[in-house]
């Protein structure tokens, strides 16, 4: 009912602004510190521009929450002529789109609070002890009037600072749940958030990067015509989805569906905008939360069907554990030399979280394997949660001092390690070309020898076959794509029935239903990128699958002539970073994905995200230093020496060269302005030089020249945890999300303690989950996998490739490029 008393007020408030003397600040003026400044210019150019006339008050803040409380306080002091106003004016809602008995509740609020008002009336004189009694009672029966209206959004403290979050009480209204009449009908509490999008001619980003107060004689200049409007741009037109106006939330009947409320109240907010000849709301989008029987999971076709394939698969895992357990180990122990050849069997095995914890926990390596390479995935891993930590708390709004918190950020120096997050992506494109290269060298192109060390083939595998780039390719897609699908429809099924909350929303339920065929194909990178991705985070997958179809280009260049290989990559490199120069140069970006004081990537972040960010020829230069360093490692046999000056003069410039691509933009950071030079040189060389930073210190891990460093990313306890980084990648987005929106009440930064510990415990969560996710799909995947394309294992699994120390099924081939 509140929201109708905020629109009404807001109407009578255009109409005595636009006719009569406008308010305006207080004499005191602006605060003196600047960033009072820069958040008051921010909120003013929501309100206003050259064209409009209306201005941001708090005394309509004031007087627009004062309304609410007005109305309720003249029931309690046995007024009812405000409601009975309120209800002529709510008169014209009968005619619109909404469902009847969504009007019928509305009007029985106005109705008992009516009658709750001429009671208060009747029985204001009432001294009798009896009489007081009843009274008494009967006010705590309708009591549940008021906390409709207390549980709508207030205005909170910092709204200069940038809190728009007016979200009231959640807790309140849900527990509204009344009988109506004696037909046992209820009136039952819905919370729904209201979010108010202004048109991008508004858009407050567009001016976030001058500290300039506003024109204070912009308010003196001709009114808006709504003419004009036909004179925007069709840009200008469009809604601006990235900072919401105001998050207001509001108690409505559970009977409105979220259609019925956003009908009314462009009803009345068109017709405020029509008084004060403004166009402020280009629209409300509408999030309602409700118990009702048919918004559970158990009414959700879909989502069911997915619970009873989870139940499926846990009942394998069970079955195949104690097979593993009871029947299938006891045979390795007691030497028998059995072997599986019952797929039935091997589908059990594969699903046993016996044998993959084992796996997964095991800290022994193959002798042949690059043993650094563990330690840089696990921390470039937890390097992206970090990063994801603070991107997702921002960009889910759920933030009550975001703005500030986005300013000040850049100023602290060690914060550059968060900023420079994105380079962690960077890290594991090199280690994924790394590693394809250094692979297809060691297993295809390799000379076949016999067991007396003799080459009898020019090449372990004949890759001129058809039928092995349909294996490299299917094998490829296979390992990947099942636990990715698995994924992506718990996301947008049994997961958006997980939590709730004032900020709770299905996470990318509309997104995946409309783009989920662009991620099956790798392509969500280029294709629908006019709407919202499903997995925004999988276009490194995309970009990964699409640099690992094109790969072997090189690496069949470098075998052919090792000259004519690196010109290729090299030029490659030098192509994409040119690209980037050309598309940063006209299209005015920053060098990089940078957050600085000026915030100038928050408003340009859409086009730099689809232009540059997740396309693979502006990616694909750490990909192509991968491949060259697994070339080179393939040469040496995992064996260099070089000369102690010549070692030191590369650490030292691998070191200078990292440093610079991370802390390099700090001044830029902080005061947002930046010299053409170094913005030329940043833009094509800083990403480049921080991935052969990575090259070097893996390569010099890899072959005995990485000294300490060799033992921290050599460090036995990374071993299980890299085998979990794949899933890690595909669950910790999600997991971040479901706490930002579950929560009860708005997040508020406070220090780095804070998001140290929050990432902290994301972290543990991310890889615990991860456990799980990888022994039920992906694990069980990788195992079929192997039976269905490797000749030995196709036949049988002998009991030679099973660890006599552990009981554990080596697989040599399960490296993950994540």
């Amino acid at each position: 009912m509140q929201w109708f008393i905020f629109l009404y007020t807001l109407l009578f408030y255009y109409i005595t602004t636009t006719t009569g003397e406008r308010i305006v600040f207080g004499d005191k003026g602006w605060d003196d510190s600047e960033d009072e400044k820069i958040d008051g210019n921010i909120f003013h150019n929501f309100f206003h521009d050259s064209q409009s006339t209306m201005t941001l008050e708090l005394d309509l803040f004031r007087d627009v929450i004062n309304a609410f409380l007005n109305v309720t306080e003249s029931a309690k002091d046995g007024n009812s002529n405000p409601m009975f106003q309120l209800l002529e004016i709510l008169e014209p809602i009968k005619n619109l789109d909404i469902s009847p008995n969504c009007i019928s509740d509305i009007f029985y609020y106005g109705y008992i609070t009516t009658q709750y008002a001429k009671t208060v009336s009747e029985n204001r004189a009432c001294k009798d002890c009896s009489c007081q009694s009843n009274v008494s009672k009967y006010f705590d029966d309708y009591e549940w009037i008021f906390d409709v209206v207390d549980a709508m959004g207030k205005v909170p403290s910092a709204v200069l600072g940038g809190n728009n979050l007016w979200i009231g009480s959640w807790h309140t209204c849900k527990k509204i749940d009344i009988v109506k009449n004696e037909q046992q009908q209820r009136w039952k509490g819905q919370y729904c958030k209201l979010q108010f999008q202004p048109y991008n001619k508004n858009n407050p980003l567009a001016q976030m990067a001058s500290t300039e107060l506003p024109d204070p004689t912009a308010q003196c200049k001709s009114n808006f015509n709504a003419s004009e409007m036909n004179e925007w741009s069709e840009w200008d037109k469009q809604c601006f989805t990235m900072l919401p106006l105001i998050n207001f939330g509001i108690c409505t009947p559970d009977t409105c569906t979220a259609y019925d409320v956003k009908t009314m109240l462009e009803f009345f907010y068109q017709r405020a905008e029509s008084f004060s000849g403004s166009k402020l709301i280009c629209n409300v989008d509408v999030t309602c939360s409700s118990e009702r029987a048919e918004e559970s999971i158990a009414f959700d076709d879909t989502s069911m069907r997915v619970v009873y394939f989870l139940t499926t698969i846990l009942a394998t895992i069970i079955f195949g554990t104690f097979y593993d357990i009871y029947v299938h180990q006891p045979s390795l122990e007691n030497g028998s030399s059995q072997q599986i050849d019952n797929w039935y069997l091997h589908l059990l095995l594969a699903f046993s979280i016996y044998t993959n914890g084992k796996y997964v926990l095991a800290k022994n390596t193959v002798s042949d394997q690059i043993e650094c390479l563990h330690g840089a995935r696990v921390l470039s891993m937890m390097w992206i949660i970090l990063g994801h930590t603070y991107w997702y708390i921002c960009t889910s709004l759920t933030a009550d001092n975001v703005l500030q918190t986005l300013k000040n950020f850049p100023k602290i120096f060690h914060n550059q390690i968060v900023i420079q997050a994105p380079l962690a992506v960077d890290s594991f494109f090199l280690l994924s070309g790394m590693l394809t290269s250094y692979l297809f060298f060691k297993k295809v192109l390799a000379p076949k020898v016999d067991s007396n060390g003799n080459v009898i083939a020019k090449h372990s595998i004949n890759y001129k076959r058809f039928s092995f780039w349909f294996v490299f390719y299917v094998r490829r897609y296979m390992r990947l794509t099942p636990v990715y699908v698995i994924v992506m429809i718990l996301n947008v099924t049994v997961l958006t029935h997980l939590s709730s909350g004032p900020f709770w929303k299905p996470i990318e339920a509309n997104y995946c239903r409309k783009s989920w065929w662009t991620n099956l194909i790798y392509m969500n990178n280029f294709l629908l990128q006019d709407v919202e991705q499903c997995m925004g985070w999988s276009w490194y997958m995309a970009n990964d699958f699409q640099l690992y179809v094109i790969s072997p280009l090189y690496m069949l260049l470098l075998n052919f002539n090792e000259k004519l290989g690196i010109v290729a990559c090299i030029g490659t490199i030098l192509v994409s970073s040119i690209y980037r120069l050309i598309i940063t140069l006209l299209k005015g970006y920053p060098p990089g994905p940078i957050l600085t004081t000026k915030l100038q990537i928050v408003g340009l972040i859409d086009e730099f995200w689809t232009n540059v960010y997740v396309k693979p020829y502006a990616r694909c230069g750490p990909y192509m230093i991968g491949i060259m360093v697994g070339y080179f490692l393939y040469k040496c046999k995992l064996k260099y020496q070089m000369p102690k000056w010549k070692l030191y003069l590369a650490w030292c410039i691998s070191t200078v060269m990292g440093l610079y691509s991370v802390f390099g933009m700090y001044g830029y950071s902080v005061t947002g302005e930046i010299t053409q030079f170094h913005l030329i040189f940043y833009t094509l060389f800083g990403g480049p030089m921080f991935s052969l930073s990575l090259g070097w210190v893996l390569f010099a891990c890899s072959t005995g020249n990485g000294g300490s460093v060799k033992k921290i990313l050599g460090w036995k306890a990374f071993v299980p945890l890299s085998k979990l980084t794949f899933c890690t990648y595909l669950m910790h987005p999600i997991i971040l999300q479901l706490y930002n929106f579950s929560r009860p009440h708005p997040f508020h930064f406070t220090s780095t303690f804070q998001m140290l510990t929050l990432f902290s415990v994301a972290v543990g969560a991310s890889f615990f989950v991860a456990f799980f996710t990888a022994c039920a799909f992906e694990f069980p995947v990788t195992y079929l996998d192997k039976i269905l394309f490797d000749n030995k294992t196709r036949k049988s699994i002998p009991l030679e490739d099973y660890d006599k120390e552990d009981d554990t099924l080596l697989n040599k081939e399960r490296f993950q490029t994540i």
